[in-house]
């Protein structure tokens, strides 16, 4: 089992990165499992290997990429994983310090109906840049995915053909 993995990459060529966000943040052991400096070991492992993707990149588009495209599946979260937002911003705090904006489109799926008036509220209160590369969807988006992306890379559970496991 895996929470993330890339699945290939974009017309830009940018690293297309799915990871199980609500199997994460759903979990009640999350952040129990670990201390917040294991957390930060393992995140720093996966930008790690993100860099890696980004050097392999730009290596094959004879390109400089330094963007991802980030699909966030957000299947089992809870309203209750609010609970979890001084974790989720230590987190962020940390990682902000040790690794540069590397942010392209967003995009959130299977996200619950509690996210939208979330959403309404804190969208509001960020930079309008961070807003427009967001992208919310209730479910799985599938033409969606498959027009911006290409059926061969969305993963099968999410219409493509992609034959990926993580």
């Amino acid at each position: 089992y895996r929470s993330c993995v890339v699945i290939g990459r974009d017309r830009y060529d940018q690293p297309i990165h799915v990871e199980r966000v609500g199997r994460f943040f759903g979990s009640s052991e999350v952040p129990r499992a670990l201390s917040i400096a294991q957390w930060l070991r393992c995140y720093s492992y996966e930008m790690a290997e993100l860099f890696k993707e980004f050097r392999q990149a730009s290596i094959d588009s004879g390109k400089v990429v330094h963007k991802r495209v980030y699909i966030g599946d957000l299947k089992g979260i809870r309203f209750s994983a609010i609970k979890k937002l001084n974790f989720m911003t230590t987190l962020k705090n940390e990682v902000e310090v040790h690794f540069p904006e590397i942010a392209g489109p967003i995009i959130l799926i299977n996200a619950p109906a509690f996210l939208a008036r979330v959403w309404s509220m804190v969208s509001k209160a960020l930079d309008p840049a961070v807003v427009g590369k967001i992208r919310i969807f209730p479910g799985i988006p599938t033409q969606f995915l498959i027009e911006q992306y290409g059926r061969d890379l969305i993963p099968v559970e999410y219409g493509g053909t992609n034959p990926i496991q993580f």
